[in-house]
């Protein structure tokens, strides 16, 4: 009886609203998904916890649908920017992408692979010198060897090479040694926002090559596979963000974004020019991804806040994001 003057005493949304999430609670998101477009409405409390369910299930076509349709005036934001193909013609193509000429010249297997090696002979060295200080069996000229030989071949590559060589191991120094949390939160949110607006309907906080490959390849209930232009903005975001800032790439990796244009070309899935090469492709959705991030600069430091404190959701970053839309 008491059940029963609870649920008499509660509107028709309210009802909704409680079937929804007791539904949503034992994952049955295809029948929540139908409950709010039979309702016509979802509170922001559900469209959360839609965002939430579909997230953790990786299911885009859920993710569109949510956002889409079940509950679309919830997510005016998601959507409302656009990326485009790039131009046909090579000469306004290299106009566009001529300021980042520099995405791409990314080596950071041979910078790692020089400093761990560097590091390992100038270690040997060290133990090879404290076995002998405590033993005395081992060469005690081979260590001195060791290091006037590196000094030797940095001197030369400093005198000789334009310390290139030693550029490539400070380098491989830098990346092993990095550790900055502000700056995976800033890659982070500047994929998860650029996603949203351009309407991918995924959102992991670290997109890769084959999350893009899927996306691409699937067809919507149409038959229509998705634009690839979005797709590959949404991967080159982290680019646009840390580049911004920083001089090297250490948390994103441009070849994510070759990787997933060269696998969805091999495949037969690629819906976008063929002929445009692939590090222009690369070029241009960075570039796309850098104007989107200028423009939304506030909202990104927002969300870099909230995901460099680790307390935001897929689904509180949704609400983050139109909170924002709703009030900018």
């Amino acid at each position: 009886a008491r059940l029963s003057a609870v649920m008499d005493a509660m509107s028709t949304g309210e009802r909704y609203e409680a079937v929804v999430l007791s539904v949503l609670g034992r994952g049955e998101l295809e029948e929540a998904l139908s409950l709010v477009e039979e309702s016509g409405r979802a509170s922001s409390r559900v469209a959360k916890e839609l965002v939430e369910a579909a997230s953790s299930r990786r299911d885009a076509a859920a993710m569109e649908r949510a956002l889409r349709r079940s509950a679309r005036r919830q997510f005016a934001a998601y959507g409302s920017e656009r990326a485009v193909e790039p131009e046909a013609d090579a000469r306004k193509r290299a106009r566009f992408v001529a300021s980042e000429r520099d995405v791409g010249e990314d080596a950071r297997g041979l910078e790692i692979g020089a400093a761990l090696g560097t590091v390992g002979v100038a270690v040997s060295a060290f133990a090879v010198a404290g076995i002998d200080t405590v033993t005395g069996l081992a060469d005690p000229t081979g260590p001195d060897a060791v290091i006037a030989g590196l000094a030797l071949l940095g001197g030369l590559d400093v005198w000789k090479n334009e310390a290139k060589i030693a550029g490539i191991v400070g380098s491989g120094l830098n990346r092993l040694a990095t550790d900055d949390p502000r700056r995976a939160a800033e890659a982070e949110a500047a994929a998860f926002l650029v996603g949203y607006l351009l309407g991918v309907p995924t959102f992991p906080f670290k997109p890769t090559a084959l999350e893009a490959l899927k996306l691409v390849a699937d067809v919507d209930e149409t038959g229509v596979r998705l634009d690839p232009a979005p797709v590959l903005a949404w991967l080159a975001a982290p680019i646009a963000a840390e580049s911004n800032t920083h001089r090297t790439l250490v948390i994103a990796d441009p070849r994510q974004v070759l990787a997933a244009v060269k696998l969805a070309k091999d495949r037969g899935v690629f819906a976008g020019r063929a002929d445009v090469p692939e590090l222009d492709r690369l070029r241009w959705a960075t570039r796309q991804a850098r104007t989107l991030l200028a423009s939304y600069a506030t909202l990104h430091n927002k969300l870099t806040d909230a995901f460099q404190a680790k307390s935001a959701s897929p689904g509180d970053a949704v609400a983050l994001i139109e909170r924002w839309a709703s009030t900018a």
